[in-house]
């Protein structure tokens, strides 16, 4: 699932995100990101479902994102100085939107260490130092907190786009050893940050939770 927004104003409040936009279109999204994202006044948000493809080469810098017109589609013609991409991947869609559209600095986060180290290859294979781009190993829902700690961005700072594409990617589906993949006998790990130790794998999750905690995750997530 793909979200997306063409922000008039992102601004950080006691530890959380407001946003204001210009109109509202049906939004569904997770506990973690409505937690996150604190919503005023009117927005402009987009929700765009699509399937991951890759080209039949097998190579992950073959990547191919999904539904590009209709993301530029939200950001042509508007001049934005920050623009922030919680999961920027391979950075393809990064690739298209730093081609097309006024960024003057590309905020790239992803918690995929390998995934973000591949959009680095990428992006700076084709633009070198003519694009400002920043990368930034995190979870998208700590952009909050890190924006402040790392760029100075607090109350009176402000993020001008927004793109979040959810959801596991085709790169790790195919990887194995990440455990996303039914095709492969590999350790059940999960884990979209497999670096961070403090999380889970599905394999612990499954062996120790109980019937009614697995129940739980099953319905509410």
């Amino acid at each position: 699932m793909m979200f997306v927004c063409g922000l008039n104003g992102v601004h950080a409040w006691r530890g959380g995100f407001w946003l204001r936009l210009n109109f509202v279109t049906s939004l569904k999204c997770g506990k973690a990101v409505k937690e996150r994202l604190r919503v005023v006044g009117r927005m402009q948000c987009t929700v765009i479902r699509g399937v991951d493809e890759k080209n039949g080469n097998g190579n992950d810098d073959a990547h191919v994102g999904v539904l590009t017109d209709q993301i530029l589609d939200q950001f042509r013609g508007r001049s934005m100085e920050l623009f922030l991409d919680g999961t920027v991947g391979a950075g393809f869609h990064a690739s298209r939107l730093l081609q097309n559209c006024d960024i003057d600095t590309y905020l790239a986060f992803d918690q995929d260490a390998s995934a973000l180290e591949l959009a680095k290859s990428n992006l700076t294979r084709q633009f070198g130092s003519t694009r400002k781009i920043e990368y930034i190993h995190s979870n998208f829902n700590e952009f909050p907190t890190v924006l402040k700690s790392q760029f100075g961005i607090d109350s009176s700072g402000t993020i001008d786009g927004m793109m979040l594409d959810l959801g596991v990617s085709s790169m790790q589906l195919d990887t194995p050893e990440r455990g996303f993949s039914f095709r492969f006998d590999a350790p059940l790990d999960m884990r979209m940050n497999p670096e961070n130790t403090n999380l889970k794998t599905a394999e612990f999750v499954i062996q120790t939770y109980s019937e009614e905690q697995l129940g739980l995750i099953f319905k509410e997530f």
